[in-house]
């Protein structure tokens, strides 16, 4: 049974990237994926789960984590009485129960350096294919998973507002910022690989995937995507170098050489994935969302307004005009105003401790383990790129993979602490 319910949860994590797009049942008030067809069978495989594997991850080291999550959905429950758009409420808790259920499923049963591995090679692959059919929407302007209202713009005006002079890529992922947060995980999981796989083929193959990712990262023409990329690489860069790679600073040295007077010339390409004007456009909106987000908050006594209203509340009780834009497109706005203060600091701190642990490990108490320390790494850069690239993201609550993702950081987390433990007590090397 435990062999069934390992294989489930691989399952879950990675059904939970295919959305509602490629294959689904339209039942009328909701899509039944195959993510969420399997998630069907939890409450009966939940009792399956035996006690060791629960007790093992209650003495985890990211158990705080999985508590956070029983947290929100109770707490969640509880703020029903504040609710005024039900509907939008029961869609949303929904998104949140099967994140609580597909995180705990991971927790109990990625225990192993194997298990990590393993699903970000599936992450690798799977970018992959999505990759192809980004380069199809680029070259054709067919875009197969598009709603009708958007095709005329992505078809031929995003060519115009492309600094590259692509067309904008989305593939299954709704808009080019979910696609941006999707693809900065992608060059998670291929970076991490470049230096876990064994053979010299499996790294170059990384290494080309990287690249990929990179390109249609700056296809996409999403700043929070672009800035996201930007930390990945400089936290990336800080501790390979930090580990004393000689072969590594002669390569940064060459393409600071070679790329930087490119760079500075060419500007243009990149120049208004940085800029900022919060006096119009869509900065403008954005800050009014954050300014009524901010009210909503204290008109609730920082309860928050419950999950899926804040866009009632936008459009009904707004005090700065925000046009016909109503969600949050802030992730810890949208947590902060909809969960409340204490939900949200519950979060902030369980997510610090996770950057801490990590940047402990690799700074402080590096393991005997290179394969370990360059996934930590990769892990490390994704959470504080995350910060940023979050926030382009019009609703992280209905992105269903990010979940089952962050379930695979905190589950390495735990195997890197336990193993330090062990290490440090029976004096084992790892290496």
């Amino acid at each position: 049974m435990d062999v069934i319910l390992k294989r489930y949860a691989f399952g879950l994590f990675c059904l939970s990237f295919l959305g509602v797009y490629i294959i689904s049942l339209n039942l009328g008030a909701i899509q039944l994926s195959p993510y969420r067809l399997l998630l069907v069978f939890a409450p009966l495989l939940f009792f399956k789960v035996s006690k060791i594997r629960k007790e093992n991850l209650r003495r985890s080291d990211r158990y705080s984590y999985f508590i956070f999550f029983v947290t929100w959905v109770v707490y969640s429950a509880l703020l029903l009485f504040r609710v005024e758009d039900f509907g939008s409420w029961i869609r949303m808790y929904s998104f949140v129960v099967t994140g609580l259920v597909s995180t705990w499923f991971i927790g109990w049963y990625f225990t192993t350096e194997k298990d990590i591995v393993n699903a970000l090679k599936f992450v690798e692959l799977f970018a992959v294919l999505i990759g192809c059919l980004a380069i199809y929407e680029i070259r054709t302007g067919n875009y197969l998973y598009l709603k009708e209202i958007s095709l005329g713009y992505y078809q031929d005006r995003s060519i115009l507002v492309s600094s590259v002079g692509f067309r904008i890529p989305i593939t299954i992922f709704s808009n080019p910022n979910n696609y941006a947060l999707f693809l900065l995980f992608a060059i998670t999981a291929s970076s991490a690989l470049i230096r876990v796989k064994k053979t010299n083929l499996g790294r170059i193959l990384s290494s080309a995937t990287t690249l990929f990712m990179v390109f249609l990262m700056t296809a996409t023409q999403s700043r929070a995507g672009f800035i996201g990329l930007c930390l990945f690489s400089l936290v990336v860069a800080f501790f390979y170098v930090n580990r004393g790679s000689f072969i590594l600073m002669i390569f940064l040295l060459i393409c600071l050489f070679l790329f930087v007077p490119w760079i500075v010339e060419n500007n243009n390409y990149y120049r208004s994935l940085m800029e900022f004007d919060v006096s119009s456009g869509s900065d403008y909106t954005r800050m009014n969302l954050i300014k009524n987000g901010l009210f909503f908050l204290q008109d609730s006594y920082f309860m928050g307004v419950g999950l899926g209203n804040i866009e009632y509340h936008m459009a009904a009780n707004n005090l700065y005009n925000v046009g016909a834009i109503l969600n949050m497109h802030n992730w810890w706005m949208e947590l902060l105003v909809s969960s409340g203060i204490g939900i949200f600091i519950f979060y902030i701190v369980v997510y610090s401790k996770s950057l801490i642990k990590l940047f402990t490990h690799l700074y402080f108490k590096s393991s005997h383990d290179r394969r370990r320390d360059f996934i930590s790494i990769s892990f490390l850069a994704f959470l504080i790129a995350f910060f940023v690239t979050s926030v382009g993201a019009s609703s992280i609550m209905t992105i269903e993979w990010i979940w089952p993702a962050m379930a695979l950081i905190m589950a390495f987390i735990n195997i890197v602490a336990e193993r330090g433990r062990f290490r440090k007590h029976e004096n084992i090397n790892f290496s």
